[in-house]
């Protein structure tokens, strides 16, 4: 399916399949994203001690940010996941 260019905002993706989608400039600001099954596992950014409850993505893609219930904020590169 072709999503690219959709507006997601605030839409409810829970255990929704979007294997082999192309959703580039795709909009999914807000969106609950829980259970959905994606192409590929790209990287795992292990370091927290707990369950990840927010993440956010520099718009040029280089920077992520996750906040964790273990009361800590991680900065990752979003080319390396380091």
């Amino acid at each position: 399916a072709n999503l690219s260019g959709v507006n997601f905002q605030g839409a409810v993706l829970q255990g929704s399949d979007i294997r082999g989608a192309q959703m580039d400039r795709a909009d999914l600001r807000g969106a609950d994203l829980r259970d959905v099954a994606v192409t590929q596992l790209l990287n795992t950014l292990d370091g927290h001690t707990d369950r990840v409850t927010v993440v956010a993505m520099s718009p040029d893609g280089k920077s992520i940010v996750s906040g964790s219930i273990d009361k800590t904020v991680r900065i990752w590169s979003g080319l390396t996941g380091m």
